[in-house]
């Protein structure tokens, strides 16, 4: 049973040298490995920003876990230790917005 979909997400502010490589970063990690594991049969995570859950597949699990900071892992585990599985669908796109500056990207990944 399909319990979730996840996306594509793509990068608006390039502005800068930092947001210009997080495009290559994002392209890298959610376009190569979202993909390759798409072709494997089976997606480990959703990502964070562009997801679709089933309901009942989440009231399954208990949904989120309020002292988790990485939902969008904590969620894609429960679901798959509940036998539901996550799909990529690379054309759901949605577009966000990135630290521009070091002290940003910093901030952004201690959180």
């Amino acid at each position: 049973h399909v319990g979730a979909v996840t996306g594509n997400p793509r990068i608006r502010t390039r502005s800068t040298l930092i947001g210009r490589i997080q495009v290559g970063e994002f392209s890298s990690i959610i376009g190569l490995i979202k993909r390759t594991q798409r072709i494997y049969g089976r997606v480990f995570t959703v990502s964070g920003v562009i997801a679709a859950f089933r309901r009942q597949a989440l009231a399954d699990v208990g949904y989120w876990s309020p002292d988790m900071i990485t939902e969008d892992i904590d969620i894609s585990w429960k679901l798959q230790l509940g036998h539901w599985a996550i799909f990529f669908e690379p054309r759901a796109l949605c577009w966000i917005l990135m630290p521009e500056t070091l002290k940003g990207l910093w901030k952004q990944r201690l959180r």
